[in-house]
């Protein structure tokens, strides 16, 4: 389901925001859920699959992913522990926020 995303086929684009290109391990491994998930387990996985999809697709520019930008990589990779780390849709909807503020107008 996260393949057919249109953001995907630009996940280690060049001229991306990310600093480092993305693993699709990294990616997959945050959607997975075990065996005898639920399913809003299994959604809440998807759902985090598909936003670090989506940051990792972001053309350079849309972002301040300078060292001193509010998008730097220090805070990308704090941004995505978040991402991979939540635990339900509140925190989840937290980090669309943030990412949300940190693209540029």
């Amino acid at each position: 389901m996260l393949e057919k995303m249109f953001a995907y086929k630009f996940l280690n684009a060049k001229k991306r925001a990310r600093s480092t290109p993305a693993s699709k391990n990294e990616i997959f491994e945050s959607a997975f859920t075990r065996p005898s998930a639920s399913r809003d387990e299994e959604l809440l996985g998807l759902l985090k699959g598909a936003i670090l999809i989506i940051e990792s697709a972001l053309p350079r520019g849309s972002v301040g992913s300078s060292t001193n930008g509010s998008w730097n990589p220090q805070a990308a990779a704090l941004w995505r522990n978040l991402v991979k780390d939540a635990q339900g849709p509140e925190s989840l909807m937290r980090c669309i926020l943030l990412l949300e503020d940190a693209i540029s107008p």
